[in-house]
């Protein structure tokens, strides 16, 4: 029997799809049980990862500029998207974007029945350094 283009594509999405129970962080996020230090970091090791794909990109598109000129355009949007992302960040840690109020990134963790906002790009200067991921029971 020979599938049809929709059916493989079906069948090769579900295949890669990543197991939802892969990265114990994801859950204790959704229900709001992460550690306020654990989100501080993982937001601080975001904003290295962003300037790393910055970087990379930017680079990719100049090497592409001689060796594959077509490429060039897309490297160059994936930069820019990527100085986007920068720049939201800068302008949440200097209070001047990230919505109502000039919030930036903020969470809230629930303890003993209260509910505590923080701002984590703050909390990130005052936490000690834990490694992200990582779940204590």
């Amino acid at each position: 029997m020979t599938r049809t283009a929709g059916e493989v594509l079906e069948a090769t999405a579900a295949r890669l799809a990543p197991d939802p129970d892969a990265n114990p962080l994801l859950p204790l996020i959704g229900s709001g049980a992460a550690e306020v230090g654990t989100l501080a970091v993982l937001a601080l090791e975001q904003r290295l990862v962003i300037a790393a794909d910055l970087r990379s990109f930017r680079h990719l598109a100049e090497r592409s500029a001689v060796e594959e000129p077509a490429a060039v355009p897309f490297f160059e949007m994936l930069a820019e998207g990527e100085a986007v992302a920068a720049g939201r960040h800068r302008n949440r840690r200097s209070g001047r974007g990230g919505g109502a109020g000039g919030v930036g990134h903020r969470a809230e963790q629930r303890e003993n029945g209260r509910t505590h906002s923080v701002d984590l790009c703050r909390a990130t200067k005052h936490s000690p350094r834990t490694p992200p991921f990582r779940v204590e029971a």
